[in-house]
């Protein structure tokens, strides 16, 4: 177990680290080339690309502070059935937090700041509309759920004249959990047609799992089965609540919402619609345990032909990232990543003639960094995981750790390249020194 206490810092400006030599090259193969890094203010807690491809080359990075004037912090990577904490776990003091948004531009090679919006508090988590789209929405440390776009405008500058710049216009905040609740994850789900309006899912420290409904139009978001969690995370052995980390819906046939929380359960929460509604009421939930701690992560996999065969990789504090089989309850692979599986990003997919098929997918890893893991197999047959790329943190450093990182998008390809290779730029964030580090990785596509 490892510890940190909080350094102090002021509000976010940046400084870009370029032209490293090789002794800054942090890769264990040759798939990659680290291009650049770039200095923070604040520790990163989230990423991600503007998918709309007009912004194709800018990105939102949410920070997370806790005010080392006020409460020592102590983080730690290993989790546990009792107590695996994400940014920080307190002391008997009051928690003081604060945290940004920042608008980069990626360009020669380089990151430079272009917007900054000061939080009130720390910012958990962050996500784009699905789609091409430049609406986003944040989940904070004091309960809020908060509405963004990227916009471009004309500034009027005297004696120079109309500047275009690209900026984050705030759109709405709701307090949807109490001030005190930390929002630890969060996802879109999109409409379904005559079955339910767009919703969002959210987990929360007070181990609750939420579903919530949104309206774009009239800037609202409101709570659903009366403001109650759909699935409530307990301690197995006390029944006090345990912390909720990840979610995800799924949609075939029938409706799921998956849930991770500290105490290494999975909660499968089964929730069936009529009349364009859910019906809330007659959810049927079912456990599935199948980790060694907290479930940090999960990601359905995009083959299932119905709810019941779904596939889902899970991410763990065990280090473990997982294939697991919904109907059979069966894991039909697993691979140890050397740190916490904190997040997991589908990246793409491609099929090939025989059947199989192959899986990108993005993951950070806490103190083993950012590895990008392919996820092969056939729905009838066997299936592996391996790690295709990987950059640790730097200077392989066990004190810090990767919670945040995005590929940039360029589509959901599914034809295989044909010299079988392709290359994606990744931007991945290190928490206790507080860096970006832009790199590139390249796949090599192989059907064995």
């Amino acid at each position: 177990m490892s510890f940190h206490t909080f350094p102090a810092s002021n509000p976010p400006t940046g400084t870009a680290v370029l032209n490293l030599k090789d002794s800054d090259f942090f890769n264990d193969s040759d798939s990659i080339k680290q291009i650049s890094e770039f200095d923070l203010q604040r520790p990163p807690s989230c990423i991600q690309f503007v998918p709309d491809t007009r912004y194709e080359n800018y990105l939102v990075v949410g920070t997370y502070q806790l005010e080392p004037d006020e409460v020592s912090v102590e983080l730690t990577d290993t989790g546990s059935k009792e107590s695996s904490p994400a940014f920080g776990e307190l002391g008997p003091k009051k928690q003081f937090r604060n945290g940004s948004l920042s608008l980069l531009k990626y360009g020669n090679g380089q990151l430079s700041i272009v917007d900054t919006i000061e939080c009130s508090s720390a910012v958990y988590d962050l996500h784009f509309l699905p789609g091409e789209t430049t609406t986003f929405a944040t989940s904070s440390s004091a309960g809020t759920i908060s509405f963004y776009h990227v916009v471009n405008s004309l500034r009027v500058s005297a004696g120079i004249g109309n500047i275009s710049e690209t900026r984050i216009q705030p759109l709405w905040s709701a307090q949807v959990l109490s001030p005190t609740t930390i929002i630890t994850f969060f996802q879109f789900i999109p409409a379904q047609l005559n079955k339910f309006g767009p919703l969002i899912a959210a987990t929360a420290n007070d181990g609750g799992v939420y579903l919530m409904s949104y309206c774009l139009e009239n800037f609202t978001i409101d709570l659903l089965n009366d403001g109650m969690p759909i699935t409530e995370h307990r301690l197995k052995f006390l029944g006090t609540p345990d912390y909720a980390w990840c979610c995800a819906s799924y949609f075939k046939q029938t409706f799921s919402v998956y849930s991770g929380g500290d105490g290494g359960d999975l909660v499968r929460e089964r929730i069936p619609f009529s009349d364009g509604k859910l019906q809330l009421d007659q959810r049927l939930a079912q456990i599935h345990n199948f980790h060694d701690a907290g479930v940090t992560a999960i990601l359905p996999l995009p083959i299932s032909t119905n709810d019941n065969s779904a596939l889902l990789l899970t991410g763990s504090y065990d280090e473990y990232v997982r294939l697991y089989f919904v109907k059979e309850k069966k894991v039909l692979a697993k691979l140890k990543l050397g740190g916490g599986v904190y997040r997991l990003k589908f990246v793409r997919q491609f099929h090939w003639p025989s059947g199989k098929a192959s899986y990108t997918v993005l993951a950070c890893c806490m103190h083993a960094g950012t590895k990008i893991i392919q996820v092969q197999g056939n729905p009838f047959g066997e299936w592996t995981i391996d790690v295709v790329a990987s950059l640790n943190v730097p200077g392989n450093n066990a004190d810090n750790y990767c919670y945040a990182a995005d590929v940039q998008p360029q589509g959901q390809m599914q034809v295989i390249p044909s010299n079988r290779t392709y290359t994606r730029l990744c931007v991945s964030g290190t928490f206790v020194d507080k860096k970006l580090a832009v790199w590139e990785f390249m796949i090599r596509m192989s059907e064995d």
